[in-house]
């Protein structure tokens, strides 16, 4: 039995109705009654420690009385080890305890559950729904009987009010009023300040920002509770990007789902293809060529220098610095370039498949790659020269969206925005996968927590890439790119074309899908922007019947609050950027 099951069992032997070890996770089973209990254990026993939370998702089992599964995945970043604990709650009263008041991350992803699943967390301080606007009445997309077209879909002819019959005046005071409701809703969580003899004195006022905005890139709503130029209140509205991936992906084969994970961070299309590739070779208990883990750590850091040069370059562009932008593009565009070369495509990639990669590395792409690597630090340094000393760069981000490495962990943050305050939690080190286990590079981490500190590890990350790169190109070993497992991996492609049993083995595995064994697995991968981890519940069928998908960016936005109040206007341009966020993730 894993150490935290011996630990936590001993201590609530009537509260754990169930322990297990999962692909190397210990899972924890516990009544509904008891989860308060059993988190504060988790969280201030110091020999477990669990302060990061990771996710918390739900599964629908309609056949069960006990219909609905609520699941939290916790991770002790001293003791370096994660737990995932499980309660079950009734059809007819879906509700159990928030654990907002332990772990403050918890806000967002509680919300996430009950918007997409209906489950209502108790005494959580902001209850409604997130993605999906709240006064959708249809009811709760994840649950197993509804369809995924959608109820009562039908086409929006708002803006032809002869095809609708609606009056479009009756929609303008409509959708006036739900304006009233969200702004009286904030209000009311703000506070009207009162004088000492009973009449009102309103300090505040509510500045809607986005979904418009340049800064907000059109996708994102934040409204805003000013006193006078400063913050004091900061709600995201997000939701503008759903397009229901983890409820399509229960309709589709494994392989069938790779190409949607593209379209989640589009900026960094490989990290995604990476983390879901891994999540279900775990699942498989699969394998991969010694020769293909090395290509694949090699463009998942190609990736990396990808999205940092974007994030770099944009967030220059919204304080004001022009040149930094097209001097990033510039370099992004030559691993672009490379990117055409190994795949044909620039964007939405698709290169990793279950058991390797497409395609190989061939001999042109590594010396181009190799010449990259001559010349790339010196541009890091081209960057740093504009940026560094420049005293509105200093401005802008030094002391500006502070947040502490306590309060980092406690909202669940990853990535480059814990490591700017000074915890050097990266996924690659703390479960190496890859070859990042067998090559030497650093960490780098900040101090102060401020927006320079993660402008800085990300212009450090950039660095390190190039060391991991060039060491995976010096010992690249020969062999297969692809696992030799026939009845997952399907047949070269060369093969297909030529070969009758190849051609049918090809089409079967394709239209038929694979058959994973029954369970569940938690894998996280470091992408460019912080953890991005897939939860995979199988059935032992060809589709999985539930996929969770964590995202930093969706996490990142549950502290845009706090690391916003108290500055001014102007700086939300920066919070929002130095998350890095891209809300195709964000909202999923």
């Amino acid at each position: 039995m894993h150490y935290v099951c011996e630990v936590v069992q001993k201590a609530f032997p009537e509260i754990v109705l169930g322990v297990s070890e999962a692909y190397q996770m210990p899972v924890i089973e516990i009544h509904r009654d008891g989860l308060i209990s059993v988190a504060i254990f988790l969280k201030e026993n110091r020999d477990l420690y669990f302060d990061h939370i990771t996710d918390i998702c739900s599964v629908d089992y309609p056949e069960d009385d006990e219909r609905f599964e609520v699941v939290y995945f916790l991770h002790s970043l001293f003791h370096r080890h994660r737990v995932i604990i499980k309660t079950r709650l009734l059809e007819d009263a879906p509700s159990i305890e928030s654990v907002t008041s332990i772990w403050r991350g918890a806000n967002f992803l509680e919300r996430e559950v009950y918007d997409l699943m209906g489950i209502r967390f108790q005494k959580h301080p902001d209850l409604r729904r997130i993605l999906l606007p709240d006064d959708y009445d249809e009811g709760h997309p994840l649950r197993k009987d509804f369809p995924t077209e959608g109820k009562g879909w039908r086409c929006s002819f708002d803006f032809f009010p002869d095809l609708n019959e609606q009056p479009r005046s009756e929609i303008d005071r409509d959708s006036a009023e739900r304006e009233r409701q969200v702004f009286k809703r904030e209000n009311e969580q703000n506070g009207d300040r009162k004088e000492a003899n009973g009449s009102r004195r309103e300090e505040e006022f509510l500045l809607n920002m986005g979904p418009q905005h340049p800064a907000t890139h059109g996708v994102l709503r934040v409204v805003l509770a000013l006193e006078g130029e400063r913050i004091s209140k900061a709600t995201v509205d997000a939701g503008y990007l759903h397009r229901g991936v983890e409820k399509l992906a229960e309709g589709l084969t494994y392989n069938q789902i790779i190409p949607h994970t593209d379209r989640l961070d589009y900026v960094c299309a490989m990290a995604n293809n990476y983390a879901y590739v891994r999540s279900l070779e775990t699942l498989l208990g699969l394998v991969v060529p010694e020769r293909s883990e090395y290509i694949r750590t090699i463009v998942a850091e190609m990736q990396r220098i990808i999205g940092h040069l974007f994030w770099l370059g944009t967030q220059a562009l919204d304080i004001g610095a022009m040149t930094v932008f097209f001097w990033t593009f510039r370099e992004r565009e030559e691993l672009l370039d490379m990117f055409e070369m190994l795949c044909g495509a620039r964007l939405t990639l698709n290169y990793f498949r279950v058991g390797g990669v497409d395609r190989d590395f061939e001999f042109d792409l590594v010396e181009r790659l190799s010449c990259f690597l001559d010349e790339f630090p010196r541009h890091i340094d081209e960057y740093d020269t504009l940026l560094a000393k420049n005293r509105i760069w200093l401005a802008r981000t030094k002391d500006v969206a502070v947040i502490s490495a306590e309060d980092a962990i406690n909202f669940g943050l990853t990535g480059p925005v814990i490591r700017g305050s000074g915890v050097a939690y990266d996924v690659r080190k703390f479960s190496p996968y890859g070859v990042y286990g067998d090559v030497e590079w650093d960490v780098p981490v900040g101090k102060y927590g401020d927006t320079y500190d993660r402008y800085w590890v990300r212009m450090e990350e950039m660095r390190q890439c190039c060391r991991i790169i060039r060491q995976c190109l010096d010992r690249l070993p020969d062999g297969p790119i692809l696992a030799d497992v026939p009845e997952i991996v399907p047949p070269p492609k060369e093969n297909v074309m030529r070969d009758m049993q190849s051609h049918i083995h090809h089409f079967v595995l394709f239209t038929h899908g694979f058959h994973p064994p029954v369970g569940a697995v938690y894998c996280p991968t470091e992408s460019p922007k912080g953890e991005l981890g897939f939860y995979i519940v199988s059935d032992g069928s060809a589709r999985p019947y539930r996929m969770k998908i964590r995202s930093p960016s969706f996490i990142h936005l549950g502290a845009l609050d706090h690391m916003s109040r108290g500055y001014l206007v102007s700086d939300l341009i920066t919070v929002f950027g130095t998350y890095d966020v891209v809300m195709g993730e964000c909202d999923r």
